[in-house]
């Protein structure tokens, strides 16, 4: 069984109950879509929408699943890849833009800052439902965005995707974040940036809170006031994991020990004593853990790999390899066409291999994961692995 998410932090799929996975399996969903090739993909596995139903942060809506957007929802294995029923799109904060920084490529979104990078997408949504590309440039305070991303440890956001359009209701708020200054008396708190306040006296609270907790907020703005309908932290929404449910995560290290041999991930305590650790761990560098569940509710991981930021929202794709050509040294994986380059790195079973000795043998039906740039409806391979 193989998980992979973003839960509020992180990402998570968590397939049920079973051991291994095979056509039919169950699947809940969590996590960023890439373009892999010509295909959509959510933690590596190729997405089937064609009997999705659709809803955003929970609402049933008229949208299409796009990449650097993030979901949750359920579906079945199908050979290798996802038959997805139910599909929600979330987004990590909805709102009206308060600030533009062209120079430092960042906007602030109803006080939670974006950072725009070059794996940023950015689309106007035109009132015929089409989409075109957008600048940073062309953005405005006061326009009405839907924005999608990777927490940081500064409590900004890593934008994969934003999208600007005219909103009927533009002082309607939706957030997902970590929240600040919790004042349970008062009933608010704040968040990003802290330039606005969250009310949340006359709300339905879902869940407990506490200094750090991630919540999701549904308010209406008036000044920097959101006076909110609804909180619900994200255990209360995503629930608690299974003892020894199989979990790959990915996000930010929080409240490292080096003593102890412990970090947070988006909510989770993760006990890395007893690891392999690829690369040199701090607070606030992006990781991908694996591991399973303990009767506690920590993650025991088996393996912990820093990875690098930057290549957030690359193409990625695990399943049955295929069509393996070792002269040209190009497969597919999951029917997804992979090519590789003179930098790409090979891994079989956690260990580096040179390039000649991953292509020396058939691979054929073998499991792989491969990670890079789509190029003309091709992943060009950063690393490729045999499982």
């Amino acid at each position: 069984m193989n998980i992979k998410s973003i839960f509020y932090g992180v990402a998570l799929l968590v397939l049920a109950g079973c051991s291994s996975t095979g056509p039919g399996t169950a699947v809940n969903l969590s996590g960023l879509v890439v373009q892999s090739g010509d295909a959509l993909a959510a933690n590596g596995r190729v997405l089937n929408l064609q009997d999705a139903s659709l809803t955003e942060d929970g609402e049933t809506a008229n949208l299409a699943v796009a990449a650097g957007m993030e979901i949750a929802g359920e579906g079945s294995d199908d050979n290798g890849g996802l038959r997805m029923r139910r599909v929600d799109v979330r987004w990590r904060a909805r709102g009206t833009v308060d600030a533009v920084d062209v120079t430092n490529s960042t906007l602030d979104v109803v006080g939670l800052r974006g950072k725009v990078g070059p794996g940023s997408i950015l689309v106007q949504v035109n009132p015929d439902g089409s989409r075109s590309p957008l600048t940073l440039s062309q953005i405005e305070p006061g326009d009405y965005v839907k924005m999608a991303g990777v927490p940081q440890a500064d409590d900004s956001v890593l934008v994969t995707r934003l999208e600007r359009k005219t909103e009927d209701n533009p002082g309607r708020v939706e957030l997902r974040l970590k929240q600040r200054n919790l004042d349970t008396t008062a009933k608010t708190f704040t968040y990003g940036l802290r330039t606005y306040t969250v009310k949340y006296s006359g709300a339905q609270v879902e869940g407990t809170l506490s200094e750090g907790v991630w919540v999701r907020v549904r308010a209406t703005k008036s000044g920097n006031i959101l006076s909110a309908s609804r909180v619900r932290t994200a255990r209360a929404e995503d629930g608690n994991k299974p003892n020894g449910q199989e979990v790959e995560l990915k996000g930010l290290v929080e409240d490292l020990d080096t003593i102890s041999k412990t970090f947070s991930l988006g909510g989770f305590s993760i006990n890395y004593s007893r690891a392999e650790v690829k690369g040199a761990l701090a607070n606030g560098v992006l990781v991908e853990v694996e591991g399973s569940v303990s009767g506690s509710g920590q993650i025991e991981a088996r393996k912990v790999e820093v990875e690098d930021e930057n290549k957030i929202g690359q193409g990625e794709v695990e399943g049955t390899v295929s069509d393996f050509n070792a002269t040209a040294q190009t497969l597919r994986i999951a029917g997804v066409p992979i090519s590789t380059k003179p930098t790409t790195k090979y891994e079989i079973n956690s260990n580096e291999v040179s390039s000649s000795v991953f292509w020396a043998s058939d691979r054929n039906g073998s499991r792989a994961k491969a990670k890079g740039q789509t190029q003309a409806g091709t992943l060009v391979a950063d690393k490729l692995e045999i499982k």
